[in-house]
């Protein structure tokens, strides 16, 4: 973490899954950081 920016590394077994996780870590963000205003920015790595 630095004072801008939070860093997550998730895997996943597929896509669909991936989506998901990035729903549910989205939801979760803005409901405890709800009086800041968030940008998330996904990016996806190649293995």
């Amino acid at each position: 973490a630095k004072d801008t920016a939070l860093t997550f590394n998730c895997e996943s077994d597929g896509e669909d899954n991936m989506k998901i996780m990035q729903e549910v870590i989205s939801s979760h963000l803005e409901r405890f950081a709800w009086r800041e205003e968030l940008k998330l920015q996904w990016q996806t790595a190649s293995s």
